[in-house]
């Protein structure tokens, strides 16, 4: 078998040389993987990063955070901003699938994106990664840079959270509103108050439930009336 091929390259210069392009390309390949992975674990070993995927309470901050950078201004692989309740129809993109390098306060972050494709064709529930590296050696420079997301995008002391029920199970939020004061409520004689002043007792009464060993959770049964607005005078 040896003596046949050995014979087909001497004989046949076109196949031979196919022979030699093939192998060069198949070099270049595994050059190309074995560089990649060098770099990516030489990466994961030098520079703080941090990992999350869609279910994360972190994940949408980063995203807002994402589609308020310059970079994105000028990017060219772009995505959709996940969003379970678009608000007015607005369209929200952000750095697509890929890696991105971008540049905050006086270092670099290397961004990655990725989607389990794999797990949306086994269940449906598609699973997007965001892999964030600080290239710097000192781990605080991560940190900074999760205060400054969460100081510039994160939730705002005066708005409540709501969430939703995904169709596989996770709870994700919705959006933000504003505080409603209480006097803006109308319920009979003092009854705001007392809830008020029942769910401070609650909240500051962990530890006593702990010691208890019962389940510390409160719930509120309220009707509700509907009445019809009126203009003010």
């Amino acid at each position: 078998m040896f003596e046949a091929i050995q014979t087909a390259l001497q004989s046949n210069q076109l196949f031979a040389g196919g022979i030699v392009l093939g192998a060069f390309g198949m070099a270049g390949a595994f050059a190309g993987r074995l560089g990649q992975s060098l770099l990516q674990g030489l990466t994961a070993r030098l520079f703080p990063s941090i990992t999350l995927d869609h279910r994360s309470p972190l994940y949408g901050y980063v995203q807002a955070w994402l589609q308020d950078h310059p970079y994105t201004h000028s990017c060219r692989s772009l995505t959709v901003m996940r969003r379970e309740s678009p608000e007015n129809g607005e369209v929200r993109l952000v750095p697509g699938d890929g890696s991105h390098l971008l540049r905050h306060r006086r270092g670099w972050i290397w961004l990655q994106r990725s989607r389990d494709t794999a797990r949306s064709s086994r269940s449906g529930d598609e699973r997007e990664t965001l892999q964030i590296h600080v290239l710097a050696l000192r781990r605080q420079v991560l940190t900074d840079l999760i205060g400054d997301i969460m100081a510039s995008h994160g939730p705002r002391a005066d708005t409540l959270a709501l969430y939703g029920a995904s169709a596989y199970g996770d709870w994700n939020e919705l959006g933000r509103i504003g505080h409603r004061r209480l006097d803006s409520v109308i319920v009979a004689g003092r009854l705001g108050s007392m809830l008020l002043e029942d769910a401070r007792r609650f909240l500051h009464a962990k530890a006593w439930y702990a010691d208890r060993g019962v389940p510390w959770r409160r719930g509120y049964t309220l009707l509700i009336m509907l009445v019809p607005a009126t203009k003010p005078s």
